[in-house]
């Protein structure tokens, strides 16, 4: 009778130190959990090829404990967050002291405080874990419930058995610096804002580093692509690796993507938009170098302000041929009076108001001369109620005098000076708020103005997030370019002067 008792605890213990030792075979036993839709399945779930070896890429990195940086760019729906989930319980359940960090663009996208898998990649953690069988569970362990446990809390999970735990956090510039961790995962990483800076700061947190995304037009998006494939840690997956997507799926994405070529992402990676697509396909004109501010030459910002949306400041430089950008920021929800240091460098700031990249900009900057001048755009000069002030008047208050060209309301006249302006400017590669800033113009695309509609709404661009605020802060530089240019024109280089290039922006902008 003990015989018959203790055999199926011999066969657990048999089944639990093989899947211990091979993330595959444990997770192809649990698979079936991946997808909520299958939670009543009774067979063994198989992972499909592409789902192996991204498993494999990351499972090799930590056995060789070396530095790794490991890139998996993909189109949607592919499984790949369940992937790293299971992984991540996998080494939970079996690896003494083993700790995961989980990153993605928002709180509530790492952990919204319930178990529902389609809500959040903690909620798919404790959806996993309750569905595993009892024995299999670690002792001790309590779920979270609506208050949290020791084991089992808001951004953190425990095994006490193994002193394991994975750990979440949205993704800022000092993510993760306050501790080490066996491995990092930072989903939609190119989603996250200031990705440049989160990835700095995950440099020392632990030696291997997943980054999962689908793709996002952009030079710093397809730097780190490249970085990642000379090191031999970057995987690349299409629509031709998902076994449920066909040629005739391909075809009719196709057809959508004429009118939205955002939907190709849907498909495959891609880094780059049609030039037919681009709002300014003129900035592929544009130059990119390393740019250091010159003394001896005037300073100029322009600016777009949103208390909701982002406001976004940029920092320019006329050598006489080139409009240089030399620095940007973009912040949001924040005071007013949050940005008036980054303006005027003669108002002290609260030092306990800045960290990361925005304290880094506002050290630069205030080392630099006051602005000659500061350019908005007529919006700024309504006046809102029942404040009954404007941007333009309350930017008075803070030495700050800001100039608008009323010629310039209209969707066409923006986009036409801008793209005459776009061959003149270099981007400083140095900064990485300007290369956000030359991403974001990368990224700028048509609305999609229908048949019939009027002139200006066929020119209007697409409000995407951001995009549309490091647009407009750029096109207030553009339109008021001939004021810079006038203040300078001893300065004018003889190419501009041949090619009549200040006059003819002169006539259009009507300065």
């Amino acid at each position: 009778m003990q015989d018959c008792e203790t055999e199926p605890l011999k066969v657990l213990q048999y089944a639990a130190d093989r899947w211990a030792i091979d993330p595959i075979q444990f997770i192809e036993q649990f698979g079936w959990l991946m997808n909520p839709k299958f939670e009543n399945a009774v067979k063994p779930f198989f992972l499909f090829q592409y789902q192996k070896d991204v498993i494999t890429k990351v499972w090799q990195a930590e056995l060789e404990g070396k530095e790794a940086e490991i890139l998996i760019d993909k189109p949607r729906e592919m499984g790949l967050t369940w992937v790293m989930v299971w992984y991540m319980i996998w080494r939970w359940l079996f690896t003494q002291n083993w700790s995961g960090f989980i990153l993605s663009r928002s709180e509530s996208e790492v952990d919204d405080g319930t178990s529902d898998p389609s809500s959040s990649i903690f909620g798919k953690i404790r959806w996993s874990i309750d569905k595993l069988p009892d024995w299999l569970v670690p002792e001790g362990f309590t779920p979270k419930g609506k208050k949290g446990t020791s084991t089992d809390s808001m951004l953190r999970i425990s095994n006490p058995q193994m002193n394991s735990t994975l750990v979440g956090s949205t993704t800022n510039q000092n993510a993760g610096r306050s501790r080490r961790y066996s491995l990092t995962f930072t989903d939609e990483c190119f989603f996250v804002e200031h990705f440049q800076e989160v990835r700095r700061s995950l440099s020392s947190v632990s030696n291997i580093k997943v980054f999962i995304s689908t793709s996002k037009v952009g030079r710093t998006f397809q730097g780190f692509v490249e970085l990642c494939k000379s090191n031999g840690n970057y995987i690349s997956l299409s629509y031709k690796d998902n076994p449920f997507k066909d040629e005739i799926w391909y075809q009719d994405k196709l057809k959508e993507a004429e009118y939205d070529p955002e939907i190709m992402r849907e498909v495959e990676p891609t880094y780059t938009l049609p030039s037919s697509s681009m709002y300014y396909p003129e900035l592929s004109q544009a130059k990119l170098a390393p740019l250091e501010y010159d003394r001896k030459r005037p300073l100029f910002v322009s600016l777009d302000y949103g208390k909701q949306d982002h406001t976004v400041l940029i920092w320019s430089q006329f050598d006489g041929q080139n409009f240089n950008l030399l620095e940007c920021l973009a912040h949001s929800k924040v005071d007013f009076e949050w940005f008036t240091p980054f303006l005027n460098p003669l108002l002290l700031p609260d030092p306990l108001k800045f960290v990361g990249r925005n304290k880094g900009v506002l050290d630069r900057v205030r080392t630099w001369q006051k602005p000659l001048a500061y350019f908005g755009e007529p919006a700024h000069k309504q006046v809102h109620y029942p404040s009954n002030s404007s941007i333009q008047k309350e930017l008075v208050k803070y030495g700050v005098k800001l100039t608008v060209n009323d010629n310039a309301c209209s969707h066409e006249v923006r986009r036409k000076a801008t793209s005459m302006l776009l061959p003149r400017i270099v981007f400083n590669s140095s900064s990485d708020g300007v290369m956000d800033l030359h991403d974001a113009i990368m990224n700028s695309r048509y609305a999609g103005g229908t048949k019939g509609t009027s002139k200006d709404a066929m020119m209007k661009p697409a409000h995407d997030d951001e995009v549309g605020d490091y647009r407009s802060a750029l096109e207030n530089l553009c339109v008021n370019s001939p004021r810079i240019m006038r203040t300078m024109r001893g300065d004018i280089h003889q190419d501009l002067k041949q090619n009549s290039f200040a006059s003819s922006l002169f006539r259009y902008l009507k300065i």
